[in-house]
């Protein structure tokens, strides 16, 4: 069981990775965590088919590769100035002060006291809290995302399209569809002139009056 257990959590582990931080990874730090997430994967798979003694070693080194490889990818993402890594980061890092206490106590490099038993409890605890502060991150970053592109693609099209077409989770794309439309075309009278004597101001009217027509225009859609 403990041998499954260790395989598990790497496995999990290298996979949370991969969905955390994919967006700031390098093509080698992808292809080294996939590698990873298919080998620790092979391995649960096959755990309870391998003695004993050899699992156990073979636990602990995927765990001690996991903490390492986490801690790389995730410094990585930091330094970028990748968002969604700033929790993640902590959460790693207290995974690694839990892992670490175990295999130095299992070595003998700790001894058995208070501290080696209750410590990576205490790690764990820490890390599934962060865990849950960071995914907490990204969903409400990934909103932020969103929205910003919704408010950018407003200015262009209706706000109604942006609202269809992120809720049934379609793409814009050329080509389009036929359908029975009115067209409405219109001016304003001595823009030129306004334009040359307000300047910079004058596309604050022109939105100011583009704002007003598309108002009219979809209470009567």
């Amino acid at each position: 069981v403990m041998v499954t257990a260790l395989m598990a959590i790497a496995f999990l582990g290298f996979y949370m990775n991969y969905i955390f931080l994919n967006r700031a990874l390098t093509a080698l730090q992808k292809r080294i965590l996939i590698l990873s997430i298919q080998v620790s994967g092979g391995l649960l798979l096959v755990a309870w088919l391998i003695p004993y003694g050899p699992a156990v070693r073979l636990g602990v080194g995927i765990q001690f590769v996991y903490m390492i490889i986490s801690f790389w990818l995730t410094l990585s993402a930091l330094f970028k100035g990748y968002k969604p890594a700033r929790i993640f980061f902590l959460a790693i890092c207290s995974c690694n002060f839990s892992g670490f206490i175990i295999m130095f106590r299992s070595t003998g490099i700790l001894p058995l006291d208070g501290f080696s038993l209750h410590g990576p409890m205490a790690g764990v605890g820490v890390y599934t809290l962060l865990m849950s502060l960071a995914l907490t991150d990204k969903i409400s970053l990934i909103q932020k995302a969103k929205d910003t592109l919704s408010k950018s693609f407003e200015k262009f099209v209706p706000k109604t399209l942006v609202t269809e077409l992120m809720r049934n989770g379609q793409v814009a794309r050329l080509g389009g569809e036929e359908r029975e439309v009115t067209i409405f075309f219109t001016d304003i009278q001595g823009s030129t002139m306004l334009w040359e004597r307000l300047k910079s101001d004058f596309k604050e009217l022109l939105d100011l009056h583009n704002q007003i027509v598309r108002q009219v225009i979809q209470q009567h859609d």
